[in-house]
């Protein structure tokens, strides 16, 4: 039962998480400009008597619903974010990109395609680093697809995957929500500048866990425990170019 609730309480953790950073956020940017309870008029006299009505317990309640509904909006997918900032830094002088899994995992996956690949003789193989990019980028594209098919057939294994996933989704996010305090409180004493490194860290962490979540997948394709269609209908191409020449 604990594994059956262990994967809702991640999708809800994040979402919350950073919903109530920006909620402070706001607060603390504006809590000033908010009259009292007794000079409030219009809407926030309103909220105030809605609060009163709904008591402590309801109040938390709603502010809870409010944060759960601003961080579900305002959430980044991790890989989106490694592929943004892969495009920046494509554009930076000897900046090199970070790669979606780690060294070793590259290496295995490295070797995986060179497997693939040899069975094809020169003249069909051509441009061998070509395909060898091209079946790259197709197994980086196909992670989403290779995690489902995990799921269907490894579950212990996508589980791994999965939780790894989840945590990077959560350091990365919280790190990005905690920006907001940070710059609001850094506009009025600079010294929580010096706070930029929590956030920026937590964004790091997050971002090294999701290479270690993109590991399981590669690890299931080159131990054909997973497969992808991509590969295998970039094989078949090749194949069919083969036999038409």
């Amino acid at each position: 039962m604990l594994t059956t609730l262990l994967p809702g309480l991640r999708e809800f953790r994040t979402p919350l998480a950073i919903g109530y950073m920006w909620l402070l956020t706001l607060w603390l940017a504006f809590h000033q400009s908010v009259p009292d309870r007794d000079s409030a008029t219009g809407i926030v006299a309103d909220i105030y008597q809605l609060s009163d009505a709904a008591g402590r317990p309801g109040s938390l309640a709603a502010i809870t619903l409010l944060a759960y509904i601003v961080g579900a909006i305002t959430e980044v997918n991790s890989n989106w974010l490694l592929a943004a900032i892969n495009v920046v830094l494509k554009h930076i002088p000897r900046a090199k990109p970070i790669e979606w899994v780690t060294s070793s995992a590259s290496a295995n996956l490295a070797q995986f395609v060179r497997t693939r690949l040899a069975p094809l003789r020169p003249a069909e193989a051509g441009d061998r680093e070509e395909l060898e990019a091209r079946l790259w980028e197709i197994i980086a594209n196909d992670r989403d697809q290779i995690a489902i098919r995990l799921q269907n057939s490894r579950r212990e294994m996508y589980a791994d995957h999965d939780r790894l996933a989840a945590e990077a989704d959560f350091r990365v996010n919280v790190g990005i929500a905690l920006l907001g305090p940070v710059a609001v409180l850094s506009s009025h004493d600079p010294y929580f500048l010096f706070s930029l490194a929590l956030p920026i860290w937590l964004v790091f962490r997050g971002l090294m866990r999701l290479r270690q979540s993109n590991d399981v997948l590669a690890q299931a394709l080159v131990k054909d425990q997973a497969d992808s269609s991509g590969v295998t209908a970039f094989m078949e191409e090749l194949a069919a170019a083969a036999q038409a020449s």
